[in-house]
């Protein structure tokens, strides 16, 4: 009597485990109708047959090798696999054996099934996908959420007009809302992503998976647009497609990769916004800029001149030498540096600010900071006509698309339904665009202030004033000042006289005055040489 071995297979969860059972029955009615006595049964549960991770597929090969059956048999191809490269080496395991492999579906399987079934496998599993895809723009484009859960919103399940459950919908959670804001307004202060998470911890705040808050979960990566500052579903926008499964043909093991920014989805959602806009692209600015410095220069100063001051002999770093006073660490440290003068901390910090001050409003940073502010509203002007040309471009081929649709109305379609809906598509579509061009109309000419340069005194003459905080934390003005100043040498002249020395770059006036977070054509850094300090 033949031995025969009988394989089934479920794959998800909305199938029935029963489906397991279903299968190995029919297999033993046949079984016992040829002959055949049943040496074993293998069934993986709820696992797809597109991985090759499955226990008791594993478990059914061994024995094939050991010899004990002579039929591998099981409902159809698409049970024992789905993908056509391991359904093709399933099979060839099984004739090295001596093995017949027989479905209920197919029959005897041989090598045109294994061609035909896997091609038409793999096609299915390719369809799929695609059909899953297609659904999730759709739901996106219908202004729904396709998938996934984000800190800061609830799910809303609701029953539709149908009597059929509502999907993709969502609303603020207030509490969790408060947390997102205070973690964009703690690092626009700037606190660290690290110290923000420190700081929820120790309060008790509870993340969105219980876990306790990492600096990783509130910063991400710029590449996947993940994490709580680079969310941009806090901006009302929903992004889909950031990421993509796919399986290893080796292993089987299911990687996840970035995709490109061009192959993603947005949707705007502006009802779930949690941002404002300009609080969003000031935090991306300071994300972006906080990207390209090196590593050791991100630890957070304690001091407003931390790391920035230098020795004008050696070129080394100053440091504490008591509690008051800074001096050479070289000199320090085994007296490698000649330099032993020392300068107090206090008055180093106020001479620092004072020429600081004097050269964010001398007349060439005020004339750079007219300069770039005329840019700004040119390219605001430009950047309004080009979008109103391509809008008014738009609403023309609307316009020639809805006449030809009412003319086919007209000749005898009113009955058929897709006509009618690119209709009323088109209608909605040419609504939007009409609206959005009467907002490009009302909105107002930007014009230069006539207080413009009196604004921009009193914000420096405010920095300058607000850099020396009276407690030990910096304050937002500090780190706003420490990013003007790219080093300060001090030099010694004489016994207690010190020249100081600030290298920095007119090109930080356009940040202050216009947030513009590039750097200006045509400017070059600038130093400004303090007067001689005498202790």
């Amino acid at each position: 009597m033949l031995r025969c071995a009988i394989y089934a297979r479920f794959s998800t969860d909305r199938q029935s485990a029963s489906s397991a059972e279903d299968q190995e029955r029919v297999c033993r009615a046949r079984a016992e109708a040829e002959g055949w006595q049943v040496a074993g049964v293998y069934a993986d549960i709820a696992i797809s047959g597109a991985t090759r991770r499955r226990p008791q597929m594993t478990r059914l090969l061994a024995d094939v090798g050991e010899g004990r059956f002579d039929i591998v048999l099981a409902e159809a191809i698409d049970r024992v696999a789905r993908n056509q490269a391991d359904i093709a080496t399933i099979y060839q395991r099984l004739q090295f054996h001596d093995v017949r492999f027989v479905t209920l579906s197919e029959g005897e399987v041989n090598e045109l099934h294994i061609g035909l079934k896997g091609t038409m496998a793999a096609l299915h599993l390719k369809d799929h996908a695609d059909k899953v895809m297609r659904g999730k723009i759709g739901t996106l484009q219908r202004g729904k959420i396709p998938g996934g859960h984000k800190y800061g919103y609830d799910v809303v399940r609701r029953i539709g007009s149908n009597g059929q459950l509502e999907r993709g919908l969502r609303t603020i959670n207030e509490p969790q809302a408060a947390v997102v804001r205070r973690i964009f307004r703690d690092y626009l202060a700037g606190q660290s992503a690290y110290r923000i998470a420190r700081a929820l911890n120790e309060e008790g705040v509870s993340s969105f998976t219980g876990a306790p808050w990492r600096g990783a979960t509130i910063n991400g990566t710029a590449s996947r647009g993940d994490g709580i500052l680079r969310c941009a579903m806090y901006v009302g926008i929903f992004v889909h497609g950031r990421r993509k499964h796919r399986r290893d043909p080796e292993t089987g093991r299911a990687v996840v990769s970035t995709t490109p920014q061009s192959a993603r989805i947005a949707g705007e959602m502006p009802d779930l916004a949690i941002i404002d806009r300009d609080t969003w692209d000031r935090v991306q600015r300071q994300l972006d800029e906080r990207a390209t410095i090196p590593l050791r220069q991100r630890i957070r100063p304690r001091r407003l001149l931390s790391g920035l001051v230098r020795c004008g002999v050696c070129g080394g770093n100053f440091g504490v030498r008591t509690h008051r006073l800074i001096g050479c660490r070289n000199n320090a440290d085994g007296g490698m540096c000649a330099n032993s003068q020392t300068i107090r901390e206090r008055e180093l910090n106020e001479r620092v600010l004072e020429g600081l001050k004097s050269e964010l409003l001398s007349a060439e940073a005020l004339s750079l900071m007219v300069r770039e502010y005329h840019r700004g509203r040119e390219q605001g002007v430009r950047a309004a006509a080009d979008r109103r040309a391509t809008i008014e471009r738009r609403v023309a081929t609307i316009d020639r698309a809805i006449e030809r649709l009412v003319a086919a109305i007209a000749g005898g379609l009113a009955d058929v339904p897709e006509i009618v809906k690119a209709l009323r598509d088109h209608r909605e579509e040419r609504v939007d665009l009409q609206a959005e061009l009467a907002e490009i109309a009302a909105t107002p000419v930007i014009v230069l202030h006539p207080q413009i340069v009196e604004a921009y005194r009193a914000r420096i003459e405010a920095l300058v004033a607000g850099a020396l905080p009276a407690g030990d934390a910096l304050d937002a003005e500090s780190y706003e000042i420490r990013s003007l100043i790219r080093s300060v040498t001090v030099t010694p002249v004489s016994k207690g006289v010190n020249e100081i020395v600030v290298d920095s770059s007119l090109d930080s006036v356009v940040r202050l005055a216009t947030n513009q977070p590039r750097k200006t054509e045509g400017v070059t850094p600038g130093l400004v040489r303090l007067a001689q300090v005498q202790h």
